[in-house]
This record gives C-alpha cells, sequence and structure tokens, in this order.
C-alpha cells in the first residue's frame, strides 16, 4: 500500500520587490547561543576532516561520532534574501515552460477519464502480475479494480474540455491537461504552494527512480540517451527557464510506468541552488523530521518544499519537470558571513541529540555518519512571505532502532548555533509550540 499511495502522489500532486543591500535582520531564536554583532569569522581551517568520538549527553544515550566533516574551508559564506518565484499565477514562467515542452499545445482544465481509457486500464490492471518494478502490491489489486469499476461506470463517452488561457495564470493545488499536436496529452500540476509544481508530457505516465525496483525484478535496462546528453539537455532546459536553481547535484537512472508496466529507461538529473561555492540542502533518502525541542525559538521556512527541480530525460528529449520550493534572489544582505565557532555548533549538537532521545530507561546509540555545512532557507523576521538562505550546519545519523533505508537530519544555524528546521515552515512550528 505505501508504494501505491506514493505512485499515487507522484500523479497527482504534481505538493516582495527587490530591496538595495542593507545588514540582515535574523531571528536566531535560543538566545543563550546567539553571537553577538560583529563576531570573528571561525578559523575554518581549524575545523578536522573527520570526527571519530563518543559523548553521552543524558543518561540512556550515546552518540557515536565516525563522521566527515564537509564544508569549503576557503570559501565565503554570503546571506541571501529570497522571495518564492511564484511558478503558478506568473505567466512568462509558465508560458516558457509549456513552450519548450509542449510546444503548440491546448491547455484545458483537467477532464474526467473517458470510457475508453478506463477500460484500457482495467484491461492492464487485470493482467498485472506484480513484477516489472513492483509499483503495486499484488495484495492492493481487488481495491484497484473495484475503484477502477466504479469510474468506468460513471464515466463520459467523449472528454468534457474546458480551455484555459495559459497567459492568466494558473492556480495552487489544480492540474490542467495540455494536448499535444501530436495527439498526445501532457498534464501540468501545481503543489499547495505557488513555487512547486510538475510537467510531465503523458498525463497516463509516471517516472520513477530505480529505487522501485525490488530484489527478483528484471534488472533496468541502459538509457537510450548517456548521462551527459542528459545533463546537456536538463542544462539547456533550466538556461531557458531563467531560474536561479542550476547546480547539478546528482544524476540517476529511472523509467515510465504506464498502465501497470515499466516503459524506456531514462536518466533523472536533480538542481538545487548553489551559493558562493556551497549547494543548498536536499532531501535524499532521509526519514521524515522530528520537530525540535523548543519549537518556538527554531528558525522555521518561509514556505514549504526544499528548493530543487528534478529534470528527466528520455530517447525524445526532456519528459519531465518535477519543482519545489522555486525562490529569486531580492537582495545579497552579507556578502560573507562570520560562523559560530565549530566546538560550539558540536556541543550544541550533541545537547539537542541528548534531549531528543532522553528516556526514562532503557537506551539508544546513535551514530553519527556526516556533518556539512549547506545552505537552507529560514524566515525572514518582520517580513513574511520573505526568505533567507543562510549557511547551516547539517548532521546526519542513524540510531541502533532504524532500518537501512534512510537516515535522520537535523540543522543548526551556522551564523549562532540555534535550532533551524529547512523542512518545515515558521507557522507550522508555532503551531507545534502552541499544542505540544
Amino acid at each position: 500500500m505505501k508504494k501505491l499511495i506514493v505512485l499515487l502522489c507522484l500523479l497527482l500532486l504534481l505538493a516582495c520587490v527587490p530591496t538595495p543591500e542593507t545588514e540582515a535582520v535574523v531571528y536566531r531564536g535560543d538566545d543563550a547561543t546567539a553571537k553577538p554583532a560583529g563576531a570573528e569569522r571561525a578559523d575554518l581551517s581549524a575545523i578536522p576532516e573527520h570526527l571519530n568520538l563518543t559523548a553521552q549527553p543524558q543518561n540512556g544515550v550515546t552518540l557515536q561520532f565516525d563522521a566527515d566533516v564537509e564544508l569549503d574551508r576557503n570559501g565565503t559564506f554570503p546571506v541571501l534574501e529570497v522571495r518564492a518565484l511564484d511558478t503558478a499565477s506568473d505567466p512568462a514562467f509558465c508560458e516558457r515552460l509549456l513552450s519548450l515542452l509542449c510546444p503548440n499545445g491546448n491547455v484545458c482544465e483537467r477532464w474526467q477519464p473517458t470510457k475508453a481509457e478506463l477500460k484500457e486500464e482495467l484491461l492492464a490492471a487485470t493482467a498485472y502480475d506484480g513484477r516489472w518494478g513492483s509499483i503495486f502490491e499484488m495484495e492492493d489489486m481487488p481495491e484497484v479494480l473495484k475503484y477502477l469499476e466504479n469510474a468506468y461506470q460513471a464515466a463520459p463517452d467523449e472528454p468534457q474540455r474546458t480551455a484555459v488561457d495559459p497567459g492568466n495564470g494558473f492556480l495552487p493545488k489544480h492540474s490542467y491537461y495540455i494536448e499535444r499536436p501530436d495527439g498526445g496529452t501532457a498534464l501540468l500540476t501545481f503543489g499547495s504552494e505557488k513555487n512547486g509544481g510538475m510537467l510531465v508530457d503523458d498525463s497516463r505516465t509516471g517516472y520513477c527512480t530505480e529505487d522501485f525496483i525490488q530484489q527478483g525484478d528484471p534488472p533496468l535496462d541502459e538509457p537510450a540517451i548517456s548521462e551527459q546528453q542528459a545533463i546537456a539537455a536538463a542544462d539547456a532546459l533550466l538556461q531557458s527557464l531563467g531560474v536561479e536553481c542550476t547546480s547539478l547535484l546528482y544524476t540517476e537512472r529511472g523509467f515510465g510506468w504506464r498502465l501497470y508496466d515499466r516503459t524506456e529507461s531514462v536518466r533523472m538529473c536533480t538542481y538545487v541552488r548553489k551559493i558562493g561555492t556551497t549547494n543548498s540542502n536536499h532531501q535524499r533518502r532521509v526519514f521524515g523530521y522530528q520537530y525540535p525541542r523548543d519549537a518556538a525559538t527554531a528558525l522555521g521556512a518561509p514556505w514549504e518544499g526544499v528548493e530543487y527541480i528534478r529534470v528527466t530525460v528520455g530517447s525524445k528529449g526532456v519528459c519531465e519537470v518535477w519543482w519545489s520550493g522555486l525562490c529569486e534572489t531580492a537582495a545579497i544582505t552579507e556578502k560573507d558571513a562570520a560562523l559560530c565557532d565549530f566546538e560550539q555548533i558540536l556541543a550544541r549538537f550533541q545537547e539537542q541529540l541528548g534531549y531528543r532521545y532522553a528516556m526514562p530507561e532503557g537506551g539508544v546509540t546513535i551514530s553519527i555518519e556526516r556533518l556539512k555545512l549547506t545552505y537552507g532557507v529560514v524566515s525572514e523576521k518582520n517580513k513574511r512571505g520573505c526568505g533567507l538562505y543562510i549557511p547551516m550546519w547539517e548532521l546526519s545519523y542513524r540510531t541502533d532502532t532504524d532500518d537501512q533505508e534512510g537516515v535522520w537530519k537535523i540543522y543548526l544555524s551556522a551564523l549562532d548555533g540555534s535550532t533551524a528546521e529547512p523542512r518545515i515552515t515558521t507557522d507550522s512550528l508555532l503551531r507545534e509550540s502552541q499544542n505540544p
């Protein structure tokens, strides 16, 4: 059922005027750890390249550090004021995107599937035998078939199309179809936030990473295009869109999924923002977040969604663009921020993990695998809807009760050591602090 939910989300989800350069005003939180204004920059060259130590910040909590410490020791660390890029209602962004992936397409409201389409899917679902990717578990199929049969009874014979003018923009939490001149139908979906969405070239195709293939399934074929060709196509697309999120983080292989069967192998390119020489953070193979111990003093994000773009490239070119949290720079508030002393950061991490896993009896062992200096967006005080990209320390760890599929991550502001949570909005943090 878990993979069924993931696939349905994949198919259905897609979830300030520029100011002159001024001094940054950041809500620091955790006043006991805040550094005074004008503090000297920490000596980054003195930070060890690897940590190997054991600590017990609370009874029953054992921290085992065997972690590389990753940062650019000669880099600069600016602070950027950013605002959300309104990809939903901004006609310029939407029209550029559509012209690149669906030129001369006819945009319509998403219509109800026809009887012919549902009959095709019913036949495919009936024949599905649980192989070729294991997207659906076999025990889920009776429920899927029942849903399709009921939908078939209520389906129209012909699609009821309602044209939409892209020049008027689109709505968040809304989906649209684009009739392509070649007869195909693309799907454009916007998330709950105005700066997240997805455009896929075939409304009935979802694209999955190679991770979805389970043991015993046939291996993934090598994509028809090379990694270099995929990167070149993705780079050209992002350059044409004019976005700032253009730093390639990694590539991976994937496959299309249509009518309960795998289609061609593809390559997926994931991009984040580069600030100075440091990439912004991105969540990959990570467990769900945990609320900070004192949510009221934590630095939260101004909007949902960590900023990234995933571009999927197949044999015919770009076939999917998935974006989240896109923003644009309004000002550079600090050209090279002073960073908090690393020993203080290390002490704060030990303190936070000690509080988080303190137990009345028993115990837990936490294995810290990596410490990395990255960038994340937090809310800017007294400027609702604006954010600050600040350098922050990302700590990756596992507990002795976790499986091996992912890791936990927690964040501290590298400016003063206060708790940061770029994955949760400030409003969510405040609600959590008021309803413990």
